[in-house]
């Protein structure tokens, strides 16, 4: 479409890089650290000096806090050109402090000769070196010395059974400024049974809690489902991988990779996405937060049918297939009736945000008959027992009006025997339960609130006028996703409170009626070489905005 623009164009922010292997040893539960501590020191102290010019000289004091912490006698022993790795083992195995910490250093000998004098051994229990940090210590600091580094422990045995792995740590290039592995096979391999006993003891006190409303047990099948997909999830993944960038704001990349062949790679394959983005040129450039999303929908047909399974078939129709296979076909109908884009966003309009969703639609008529399937499932008694006991409610207007040749339904959602502090909740939320639903030949619309009607009215009629994409915070965070993105999520903080209507008020919009905000953070996700990718891009030009707009609004709450 016209002014699309495709994750990887124009100007981007910071790009994290992927993490190199590094085979650990089967006690490591984390390491990573940084290419050169000074530097990334000074990058973050540069990016600070830029939203608060009062910022200390953050590099300059990194050797003295590290002198201090290991009562060293001279900090100029410590290079603070040089990396700092860390890395954590098993508990169980080196005792009550697994840590390890690799200090890049000027040379051995001037670093030893720094080490305090209390109870300082050379040659100790298989070090290089012990000491006390201060007398009356009952816990000795363990010193060795790899590869320009020295190696801190408080285990005497840590360094000589790891010494491999701290020679290959030290001599890896992380990616931008600083990163972290979790070795997440070998932390469910250690402590699988502590987290089998905190999803248990969560399900329990949350089944606990439930018996006091109906509601709540109705959907507990559904939690206990849920924290059973953690636990199972946690043992099919390999590592979890965190990397920071500094540029024009900071970046955090976090990988989540599964082990090869286990249901979890399935299903991040199932997530693999297009990247695409045209829907968003429908939208009015003037708003604040957009969630896109941008997949195949013939690839996403497996999942989409275990989430079914597990989301109506078997609260609702409590496991029994048959009555639930209509529904179910139809929801696979309405899914590959669709391209795959999709956008729900919330733009300003006279009563506040409005929330506005757009589909993009490949056979209208699958569509539309998949759609009144499902609308029916509301008079299927299972199903009307399901919403009874939730306290939920349902009505449906079809062809409730229509606009051009294309007819709208409106669904309505009322809530009945709820707990008071429910209703005001999600009286605040009263939008949601309005829906206005349009299917046409290339395109859905959901827009919802009793303004609905004038959001489909301006789309379908060519008055309401788009160019989100190209709208300056919009465009960066398109431009930085994660190259085929699955989905992206963007908040313009700022106009997003400015723009929120509680009970028809907001305080804040004339607070920061003068702060102006063009930009946002996003949140993309993507499948890289078989990683769940989510990449968290914050720009400088955002945590300068909130500066302003904490500074127009400090004492009034």
């Amino acid at each position: 479409a016209a002014g699309a623009v495709s994750a990887g164009a124009g100007k981007a922010p910071p790009t994290a890089a992927p993490i190199p292997e590094l085979k650990a040893p089967p006690e490591v539960i984390v390491y990573g650290g940084t290419n050169g501590t000074g530097a990334t020191v000074k990058q973050l102290e540069d990016l600070a000096r830029k939203v608060v010019p009062e910022v200390p000289a953050l590099g300059q004091m990194v050797a003295p806090a590290l002198q201090n912490e290991f009562r060293l006698k001279d900090g100029a022993v410590i290079d603070t050109g040089k990396p700092i790795r860390f890395a954590v083992f098993d508990r169980a195995t080196y005792g009550r402090a697994p840590e390890a910490l690799m200090l890049g250093i000027t040379g051995a000998d001037a670093f030893a000769a720094a080490l305090p004098d209390n109870e300082k051994t050379k040659d100790a229990e298989g070090n290089a070196w012990s000491y006390l940090k201060f007398p009356g210590s009952k816990q000795p600091v363990y010193v060795n010395f790899v590869g320009g580094y020295a190696v801190i422990t408080r285990s005497k045995e840590l360094f000589g059974k790891n010494k491999a792995f701290f020679e290959a740590l030290g001599a890896l290039t992380l990616p931008n400024a600083a990163a972290a592995i979790f070795e997440l096979d070998n932390a469910v391999r250690l402590y699988g049974n502590q987290l089998d006993a905190g999803l248990k003891q969560m399900a329990e006190v949350m089944k606990m809690a439930a018996q006091a409303s109906p509601q709540a047990k109705e959907q507990m099948g559904m939690v206990e489902g849920m924290l059973g997909w953690i636990g199972r999830s946690a043992r099919e993944a390999s590592k979890l991988q965190l990397s920071l960038a500094i540029g024009d704001g900071l970046q955090l990349d976090v990988r989540v990779t599964p082990k090869a062949g286990s249901p979890l790679a399935t299903t991040f394959g199932a997530f693999k996405g297009t990247g695409k983005s045209e829907l968003l040129a429908r939208v009015p450039a003037d708003a604040p937060f957009f969630m896109a999303m941008a997949v195949d929908p013939d690839q996403m047909a497996g999942l989409a049918s275990e989430l079914t399974r597990a989301f109506m078939t078997a609260p609702i129709f409590k496991g029994d297939a048959a009555a639930a296979k209509p529904y179910e076909d139809a929801t696979m109908d309405y899914l590959k009736g669709l391209d795959g884009q999709m956008v729900v966003a919330a733009h300003p309009s006279a009563a506040g945000l409005q929330l506005l969703g757009l589909m993009g639609v490949r056979d209208a008529a699958k569509v539309k008959a998949a759609q009144g399937v499902l609308v029916g499932m509301v008079q299927n008694p299972a199903a009307q027992a399901y919403y009874d006991a939730l306290g939920v409610g349902m009505e449906i207007q079809k062809g409730a009006y229509t606009v051009g040749d294309v007819s709208v339904d409106v669904q309505r959602t009322t809530l009945k025997n709820m707990p008071p502090e429910a209703m005001v909740m999600m009286g605040a939320m009263g939008d949601l339960f309005v829906q206005h639903i349009a299917i046409g030949p290339k395109l859905g619309i959901i827009a919802y609130g009793e303004g609905g009607k004038a959001s489909i009215e301006g789309i379908l009629g060519g008055s309401m006028k788009g160019g989100l994409d190209q709208a300056a915070g919009p465009k960066r965070a398109l431009s930085g996703a994660a190259a085929g993105f699955t989905a992206l999520v963007y908040v313009n903080p700022i106009e997003l409170a400015k723009g929120v209507k509680l009970g028809g008020m907001n305080p804040l919009a004339a607070m920061l009626a003068e702060v102006k905000a063009d930009t946002g953070v996003a949140l993309s996700m993507a499948v890289d070489g078989g990683a769940l990718r989510l990449l968290v891009d914050v720009p400088l030009e955002t945590v300068k905005q909130g500066f302003a707009a904490f500074e127009k609004t400090k004492g009034s709450f």
